[in-house]
């Protein structure tokens, strides 16, 4: 019989115990099972709410997902995906496991909170839904559009029962306890007071410079203005106090369920104050995050919860000011290059940071902050950065350093993109305020500077293959220059993309120059992919996909491109006959990046949601995904019959959230922190071994996994006939 062993964070090789061996084969038990979630928000966030009972928190990101969170262990228990762009507002029901999420585009959701399923959409709103309020009863959600409307719908059919339209813009939506008057709080900072559910005629409770409004209990609201906070009676519009904080500004406002309490985020220096409701006294004041759009008090009035568009979810102790727990973000890869060889992968985030992979054992080779492009120089051996300081930086591959063994000041300002010429021997910088420069690799000296293109604020380049001609799209701009390369004079005006498409002024996303002279592509958001004859500098070739494209990469024939869509579908086109492949369909994470690996058999594709994905080219099968965390590594696999999770290696165990599982899939819980399921599901499941066979390919992947599972089934007999001693305590 074979000996079952598991693999630590490090990558060590070591015999399971039995009680790892128990604790994972419980998770086959009928009636349950521990799983896990991944990943994270990648952008700012909107909006939080808390759930009634105080355990869980769920967060609206402008990534597109909302996210229910454990609050005790700070596990991510859901993923609510669906929405088609920014996720705005997040609210509990009161008195059921449901939560409704606004968006963007102008839809409402609302989700089981057990089984991460959307149970309605709400349909009728125009622009992004900026207010959001449930009644007591949970018989009505209230809504607000930025294109003056307020709505009622009724549940559970989410029929709209009333509406209301040609008001100012509602950022703020409270349905008082007794579910009989709703306020409103609009762009012009002016509170009105209506009719629930009905939404008679308003009547105007205050004008003036208000920012936010709170319920505070006993018939009164609190809003949060220039003068300081003020307290109104809802029920007669007037003003019964006003605490001025000076010289604090506040601009957001909570109260404690208790209503002996408010929570004031003031401007300037982002200081929160807690203010007794009574008697306007400071109770405790400290330094709070910045950009807070959003923020809440837990049931018991102990902890504040802060959203904001520093790209965190904050957990303060009132009592104490200490920040308890964050909730970050991860940065999605807008760019992606490949070694020549194939076995180093170069990532660039939207956080201005690079990360060098190695391919064949997964590990990181180089982290570069600050670096904006990044470039493989493959006859010197180098990878070179291009940085926001304006210096470009040159590191060894192999070597590991973290120092760079040479610095150039390139520009003053940021450089935009770095490519090399000539297998590496020269290279090409461009900078965002800048004229284009030449350079020579190895004497790290500017051959030419094309003073004739001037400032051109570069956003998109490629450069043909004989190092003669470069497309230039500059930043903004939604045409294409086409400049000769060592005189830098314009050569042409390429201008056959839409000037707008929808609310999007800028459209090229990727230029491509074909081997062989075969012709210039590019892509855009209106959806064109345009292949460009370069003898007339007209286009040959328009292709209409259906979708805006973010990303492309050109086979080596010249013939096909593959591009990444805004829904997160990748797709191969032939530029001759116009023919289409699907080679992954729509997962609603937009794609940010593309590469094709040097002989053409994987694709490399980055996601909006902080992920790279390597698919297999011929089976079109996901080989492994990355995680872009900000410190560390994290690998994953996809679900299959060896793994219904599938597998991870990570040195970040704490960004593995797991859950358990009822036997209809609902979630029960989080598996807290300390207990020992989740050390036996770490050991088990944090396979280095396993991953990394999985990069191999394929068949390595099922050969060594084969192995592992049938070591865990002769596992399961041996503890099955020769079960632990019961220690001394135990029943």
């Amino acid at each position: 019989m074979k000996e079952l062993k598991v693999s630590d964070k490090a990558g060590k090789i070591r015999r399971a115990s039995d009680d790892v061996v128990r604790e994972a084969l419980a998770d086959l038990a009928h009636g349950g099972r521990t799983t896990h979630r991944i990943g994270g928000h990648t952008d700012w966030y909107h909006g939080a709410a808390v759930s009634p009972d105080g355990s869980r928190l769920i967060t609206a990101n402008r990534d597109g997902t909302a996210r229910l969170w454990d609050i005790a262990s700070g596990q991510c228990l859901m993923v609510f995906r669906g929405h088609t762009s920014e996720v705005v507002r997040a609210a509990f029901m009161n008195h059921t496991d449901r939560a409704v999420t606004t968006d963007d585009d102008g839809t409402l959701r609302l989700w089981d909170c057990a089984t991460g399923a959307c149970i309605l959409v709400l349909k009728g709103h125009h622009g992004r839904v900026a207010g959001l309020a449930v009644s007591p009863d949970d018989r009505y959600i209230a809504s607000s559009d930025s294109f003056w409307a307020l709505r009622v719908w009724s549940l559970p059919e989410g029929t709209c029962e009333h509406s209301a339209a040609g008001i100012n813009n509602v950022t703020r939506i409270l349905v008082t306890r007794d579910g009989n008057t709703m306020l409103t709080l609009d762009s012009q900072h002016d509170i009105l007071r209506w009719d629930f559910p009905g939404l008679g005629d308003p009547s105007l409770v205050a004008s003036g410079d208000y920012w936010d409004i709170a319920l505070a209990g006993d018939g009164e609201f609190v809003a949060a203005g220039r003068d300081g906070l003020s307290c109104f009676d809802v029920r007669i519009g007037s003003r019964k106090r006003l605490y001025s904080l000076e010289p604090h500004k506040p601009y957001k406002v909570t109260t404690a369920s208790d209503e002996t309490r408010f929570v004031a985020c003031c401007s300037p220096g982002e200081t929160v104050l807690v203010v007794d409701s009574r008697t306007g006294a400071i109770e405790k004041q400290f330094t709070g995050p910045r950009f807070v759009t959003d923020m809440i008090l837990s049931p018991d009035g102990k902890t504040l919860y802060t959203a904001g568009f520093d790209r965190t979810c904050n957990m303060w102790d009132i009592g104490t000011g200490e920040c308890l727990q964050a909730i970050g973000s991860t940065r999605s890869v807008h760019h992606l290059s490949l070694s020549g060889n194939g076995v180093y992968l170069a990532a660039c985030d939207k956080g201005d940071t690079v990360k060098l992979w190695n391919l064949t054992d997964g590990s990181q080779r180089g982290k570069f902050p600050g670096a904006t492009s990044v470039a493989f120089l493959e006859s010197a051996r180098l990878v070179v950065t291009g940085h926001d300081d304006g210096r470009v930086r040159f590191w060894e591959i192999d070597s590991g350093k973290e120092r760079p063994g040479a610095v150039l000041q390139a520009y003053s300002s940021a450089v935009a993109c770095v490519l090399p010429l000539e297998s590496g021997a020269f290279f090409a910088t461009f900078a965002r305020h800048g004229v284009p420069k030449l350079w020579n690799t190895e004497k790290r000296n500017c051959l030419k500077i094309h003073s004739r293109a001037g400032n051109i604020d570069i956003d998109t380049t490629a450069i043909d293959e004989d190092t003669q001609r470069v497309a230039l799209r500059r930043q903004g701009k939604n045409h294409i220059l086409v400049c000769d390369l060592r005189s830098g004079d314009i050569l042409a005006t390429l201008t056959d993309h839409a000037h707008k498409y929808g609310n999007l002024s800028v459209i090229i996303t990727g230029i491509r120059f074909l081997p062989r002279g075969r012709g210039l592509v590019s892509c855009g958001r209106d959806g064109l992919i345009i292949l460009w004859d370069l003898s007339t500098f007209k286009a040959a070739r328009s292709i209409h996909v259906g979708n805006s494209i973010l990303s492309m990469a050109v086979e080596n024939d010249g013939r096909h491109v593959v591009i990444g869509t805004h829904t997160g579908g990748v797709e191969r086109w032939d530029l001759e006959s116009g023919q289409r492949e699907i080679c992954r369909p729509p997962e609603g994470s937009p794609v940010a990046g593309l590469a094709l690996s040097p002989d053409e058999s994987r694709l490399f594709v980055s996601f909006s949601d902080g992920t790279v994905r390597i698919i297999d080219r011929e089976s079109t099968a996901l080989i492994c995904s990355l995680w872009n965390v900000d410190d560390g590594f994290f690998w994953f696999t996809p679900p299959d019959e060896h793994a219904p999770d599938g597998w991870v290696w990570t040195d970040r165990e704490d960004l593995l959230h797991l859950v358990e599982e009822g036997s209809e899939g609902k979630v029960l819980g989080a598996v807290p922190l300390s207990d020992e399921r989740r050390r036996a599901y770490i050991m088990t499941r944090n396979n280095a071994a396993i991953v990394q066979a999985r990069l191999k390919g394929l068949d390595e992947y099922a050969r060594v996994a084969r192995r592992y599972t049938r070591a865990l089934a002769d596992e399961q007999n041996r503890v099955e006939v020769h079960p632990r001693p019961m220690l001394p305590g135990e029943t």
